[in-house]
């Protein structure tokens, strides 16, 4: 699995981002996956919905998670400038990994944190959980 490290605020999360006008939540994955990590993939199953709504800026969020694998080769990711300044790099790393990564890198600001570790590590989980059976 590949998460992306924010070197701007030394935290990692899972690649992904909005859902353009027109395009289906499917449409978006392989979007944002070409352009965080540089790859195609196939979809193999959904892993869940997590809702958060973040009191302090009065935003509701649907996140979708899907259980993917790689599909062909590897490329360079594509980052817009935005992801440039803030230092996206993708990394491979084992569940495992990803999972110990982020308990031990937090953004710089603590309120993201708390919605950030919590949905990403709930959507690892329930990969593993998945892939063990």
């Amino acid at each position: 699995m590949s998460p992306v490290y924010i070197s701007k605020h030394n935290f990692y999360k899972l690649p992904g981002g909005g859902i353009e006008k027109g395009e289906s939540i499917e449409e978006a994955l392989k979007r944002e996956i070409k352009e965080e990590v540089g790859c195609d993939i196939t979809i193999e199953e959904p892993l869940g919905v997590i809702v958060e709504y973040r009191n302090s800026t009065n935003l509701l969020t649907l996140s979708y998670s899907y259980l993917c694998r790689v599909k062909g080769k590897i490329s360079n990711p594509k980052y817009d400038k935005g992801e440039i300044e803030d230092g996206f790099k993708s990394v491979w790393k084992s569940i495992d990994e990803a999972l110990e990564i982020l308990e031990k890198h937090y953004p710089s600001k603590p309120y993201q944190a708390k919605f950030i570790v919590t949905r990403e590590k709930a959507f690892l989980e329930e990969c593993k959980r998945i892939l063990q059976k």
